[in-house]
């Protein structure tokens, strides 16, 4: 089985380069492989994205704080609405273990977010690059 992640951010930003509003996703696709190495996943079969997968995504029951990954996104968002991408890409992260190499490490978020941002923040950075 092979999984690639794909990280999706939409975000506004104000004259001054400051997030009005941020959404952030990510699709993972899961794809399996015969003997032959030939796809033997479903093409057809649909790909929800971890916001749209809700609870069912399965991350509250192992996550140290009792939140889903949809809530843990919800905060950092927050977290980045009236930053600019500079403030954004500067926030303090931490290494966790080897999955979770940049989880924050700011008291506005070490209780509200323990996924790893590193691929969030430079989605929304390149959101911004786009807007430009």
């Amino acid at each position: 089985m092979a999984q690639v992640d794909t990280v999706i951010a939409a975000a506004l930003f104000d004259q001054d380069g400051k997030v009005v509003n941020v959404e952030i996703d990510t699709a993972q696709s899961k794809v399996n492989y015969d003997e032959n190495m030939k796809v033997s996943s479903d093409k057809t079969a649909p790909v929800n994205t971890k916001v749209e997968l809700g609870d069912k995504y399965g991350m509250k029951k192992a996550s140290t704080i009792g939140k889903e990954w949809y809530e843990q996104i919800a905060e950092l968002q927050n977290w980045m609405v009236g930053k600019t991408v500079d403030e954004i890409k500067s926030l303090r992260v931490k290494e966790r273990d080897a999955s979770h190499p940049a989880v924050p490490d700011d008291p506005e978020l070490t209780s509200l977010v323990t996924i790893s941002v590193e691929e969030y923040l430079e989605a929304v950075a390149e959101a911004y690059e786009y807007a430009k």
